[in-house]
């Protein structure tokens, strides 16, 4: 019920946000309930943006386009995410666990500049008023 209820451009920005800031202790210890706690909290987004960012998507492509956009969007994501273990334990041998944290860190905040000065992001309205928005 919550995709009906909030702006999504808005609660994007505040998700974004929220990911960056719950990594940035990281960067200051490697300890195990520091990065137990981290890693937890950085996932709480993922969620909510799945829901609302994937539910405008398709409530604004035509029906023929879905599965087409779902392949583009689920695809290089899945293709990605098999090189992310490999990528973060060469990074973390090659440079140590601080800078491969502040190099993820650097990824996120880009992607979250990217969502926070994004008009067409941030004016993403409520669910109710997808209809009212011009692509």
């Amino acid at each position: 019920m919550v995709v009906g209820s909030v702006p999504v451009g808005r609660s994007m920005c505040v998700a974004f946000a929220f990911i960056c800031a719950v990594v940035v202790p990281m960067t200051l210890g490697d300890g195990y309930a520091l990065i137990l706690i981290s890693n937890s909290l950085v996932g709480l987004p993922f969620p909510l943006i799945n829901a609302l960012l994937l539910g405008f998507v398709f409530a604004k492509a035509p029906e023929r386009m879905q599965g087409r956009i779902a392949s583009s969007l689920t695809a290089p994501a899945q293709a990605l995410s098999a090189f992310c273990g490999a990528c973060a334990g060469g990074l973390i041998t090659a440079v140590g666990f601080r800078v491969a944290v502040v190099f993820f860190l650097a990824m996120l905040v880009v992607g979250a500049l990217i969502v926070l000065l994004s008009p067409s992001i941030r004016a993403i309205p409520r669910a109710a008023a997808w209809s009212e928005v011009a692509l």
